[in-house]
């Protein structure tokens, strides 16, 4: 959408992000009724609890579809399947990536993600503005950005409890994301250091060993090593983020 010279991105869901998994879970479920049905649960039942299913399923079609973030020249209307909000340009005090300590350890879910935070301090997740959804995320912020600074108005003013808030919440979120990260890594690395040994152990490297190298090729590798990557990538973790989520990058 387009008004002037200015551009209003709108951020909607592909259908094959609910329909393809929902279609599949949907098989699935049918055919667990099936099953049911086929071990003496009576037929109306069976049918009753497949028209819910389809029911509900269509519900999630429509109410994932519904959802969205769009902007336009007065401000931004998030929709999702409870309701609409609105919020003024003005109203808004910041436009945050934020990381999502969650898609460590489930690949389906976004990376990062991107917030509003309006004046009374509430925060308003943007549908689908997100690092699944927006290939170049930090980029489309930066455009979002430069929008809210254009339209804000000329009497806006940053509230200094808010913007506390956000500097809170960024350290913190960076802070877990860091040593979720940290732990990945020293896992791994505590995989290598195992394999590392056992082959040194299997081919007779470690037969009469003293010295300097029977210090360091011991058993305390299982801890050192682990320990050291965990904190050398913590370390290197928060600076990347803290840089990257600094609003003038």
């Amino acid at each position: 959408m387009t008004d002037g010279n200015l551009y209003f991105p709108q951020y909607r869901p592909g259908s094959a992000k609910v329909v393809a998994p929902g279609s599949f879970a949907l098989a699935g479920m049918a055919g667990g009724l099936a099953g049911m049905s086929r071990s003496g649960v009576p037929v109306p039942v069976t049918l009753g609890l497949l028209v819910m299913l389809v029911i509900a399923f269509a519900l999630l079609v429509v109410a994932f579809k519904r959802s969205a973030t769009i902007t336009g020249p007065d401000h931004i209307v998030v929709q999702n399947a409870f309701g609409t909000k609105r919020t003024a340009w003005a109203e808004i005090q910041a436009i945050e990536v934020q990381s999502n300590p969650a898609a460590l350890l489930e690949t389906n879910k976004p990376r990062e993600y991107v917030v509003v935070y309006d004046s009374s301090g509430r925060v308003v997740q943007l549908p689908h503005v997100d690092a699944k959804s927006v290939p170049a995320l930090h980029d489309e912020v930066r455009t979002l950005r430069g929008l809210w600074e254009q339209l804000r108005g000329a009497d806006w003013t940053p509230m200094p409890e808010v913007a506390a808030k956000v500097d809170r919440s960024r350290r913190r979120t960076d802070r877990v994301s860091a040593w979720l990260v940290g732990f990945v890594a020293a896992m791994g690395a505590l995989v290598v250091t195992m394999v590392v040994l056992l082959a040194l152990v299997v081919a007779g490297a470690m037969d009469g060993l003293s010295g300097p190298a029977a210090a360091i090729l011991s058993p305390k590798l299982f801890i050192v090593v682990p320990v050291v990557v965990f904190v050398v990538t913590v370390t290197v973790s928060l600076a990347r983020r803290r840089r990257r989520s600094d609003p003038r990058g």
